[in-house]
């Protein structure tokens, strides 16, 4: 399976946002490749100034044991990089999850995740929260 059937990603270099999308059960294979991407463009993005990222796992119900081991260790990389973090989730059960991912990883400092049972007021949040009203790819 290809990479963009299961993530996709966008670089808004004028607001210092990396924005990515996981489009369903992410392979280790392309959870690897994923993660390189995003060190690549983090490392773009902090040539120019603060960095944000703005995760939607909307369509995600979970991540296999494996996968969780490198978004863990991808965490501890780009940690020192990032000044602030929102994740959308797909429900409570991933803003849990997610919330353990970022206390384990230290990056809950800088992370924040957002669930509503209306997506477009969990959008908002996190839009609010990096500080930028929109973001082409989260809609």
């Amino acid at each position: 399976m290809n990479l963009s059937d299961q993530f996709v990603s966008n670089l808004d270099k004028e607001n210092g946002v990396l924005a990515w999308r996981v489009l369903g059960l992410l392979n280790v294979e392309n959870a690897n490749k994923a993660a390189d991407l995003i060190r690549s463009s983090i490392v773009e993005l902090k040539a120019k100034g603060p960095v944000k990222l703005l995760v939607d796992n909307r369509l995600v119900k979970a991540f296999p044991p494996q996968v969780n081991e490198i978004w863990d260790t991808l965490q501890r990389e780009i940690l020192p990089q990032v000044d602030k973090c929102a994740i959308i989730c797909s429900g409570m059960v991933m803003r849990m999850q997610m919330n353990r991912v970022a206390q384990a990883t230290g990056f809950s400092g800088v992370t924040q995740s957002f669930w509503d049972e209306d997506p477009s007021k969990a959008i908002a949040d996190a839009c609010e929260f990096i500080g930028v009203k929109s973001n082409a790819l989260v809609k």
